[in-house]
């Protein structure tokens, strides 16, 4: 977290930010104008916001706004009276919709208004780009709060709404039998379960079970590249976040690498499968139910690796790597598509 001032009108975050201004902003946005300076920060505890407030803060990603919420949701609960602000980008702000006791507040705050919480929670040194954690998130956040939280926070929020439905509907979206919900895509081609290996898990997932349909979600890029009577391919046609969320609380099974939908899933306890490379299950999982993990980090010396880019000198050392450019991370390529199949089988039953 750091403070920058602004000496002209700026766009930060899709808003119109005013001059003369100090702002606490995120330290993975970059380019900015400023002193670059810490923000001055009172770690939270529990009770400190009781007769007052205290705040949440995170930029970044879309899966991770669902672990954030997760722990909105335990400082709105241990704090009773207390109001819980989160400052969020606002292009997020309708994921946070339906969660009650917190107040979902756009990016950046004004460095007066942060001074005036009680407590702060800035999650950029844990879930960005820059972070370097190699134990649990949820653990990371609540060590330092001074109570015992318990394990219904230690997971990701959303909350269901009625309008979740009507993107799908609107494309004329009908599935009558159980589905299997399939993300093709994690954050990225590196985080990304091979999509020739995954149309082999798709095709023996049907030959076993002749009364589901598969539903593959994820842009289009690359194609799934396989065709089914019960394969409803979704890829690149939703774009709105909330559908996943619909999704996924239909869903008999979720099959995904790690990302949004894997934690929307463990939000709504779903059973999933989750596919992992190059971040472990410990990072973010731990505390998932009906949630297995496959990830063979026998594979690479170097796994878990919570490198947000492919660090391609280290990917060379595993067993299994590919010559010139590695493109996937080599566990995830590792993950056999009949070792997929087992896992949904027994997650299943």
């Amino acid at each position: 977290m750091r403070i920058i001032r602004l000496d002209n009108p700026m766009m930060l975050d899709e808003r119109l930010h005013h001059p003369h201004e100090s702002y606490v902003v995120p330290d993975e946005v970059k380019g900015l104008p400023g002193t670059g300076a810490n923000a001055y920060f009172l770690p939270y505890r529990v009770g400190c916001a009781t007769g007052g407030n205290a705040c949440i803060y995170r930029g970044g990603a879309i899966g991770d706004q669902f672990i954030c919420m997760g722990v909105a949701r335990a400082m709105a609960h241990y704090e009773g009276e207390g109001r819980v602000d989160a400052y969020i980008p606002a292009r997020h702000l309708p994921l946070w919709e339906g969660l009650t006791g917190v107040r979902a507040m756009p990016l950046a705050p004004t460095l007066d208004t942060w001074r005036g919480y009680r407590g702060h929670v800035p999650l950029d040194d844990i879930l960005s780009k820059t972070a370097d954690l190699t134990g649990n998130v949820y653990d990371s956040v609540y060590q330092t709060w001074g109570a015992n939280v318990d394990d219904e926070f230690k997971r990701p929020y959303v909350k269901v709404l009625e309008k979740d439905e009507h993107e799908l509907g609107a494309m004329g979206f009908k599935v009558s039998s159980p589905f299997l919900l399939y993300g093709i895509h994690g954050s990225g081609l590196y985080k990304s379960y091979p999509v020739y290996q995954a149309g082999l898990f798709i095709k023996s997932f049907l030959k076993a079970r002749p009364d589901w349909t598969v539903v593959a979600v994820g842009n289009d890029d690359p194609p799934v590249g396989i065709s089914h009577s019960r394969l409803v391919n979704l890829q690149g046609k939703t774009r709105n976040v909330r559908s996943l969320v619909w999704l996924a609380a239909h869903a008999g099974l979720v099959v995904t690498p790690e990302s949004a939908l894997l934690h929307i899933a463990s939000a709504l306890d779903r059973p999933a499968v989750a596919l992992l490379g190059p971040f472990g299950p410990e990072h973010t999982l731990k505390y998932y139910k009906n949630c297995r993990a496959l990830f063979p980090s026998h594979v690479c010396p170097h796994a878990p690796c919570t490198s947000y880019e492919q660090p391609q000198a280290k990917c060379k050392d595993a067993v299994n790597s590919e010559k010139g450019e590695q493109k996937h991370c080599n566990v995830l390529r590792a993950i056999k598509p009949e070792e997929v199949l087992a896992a949904a089988e027994e997650v299943i039953k």
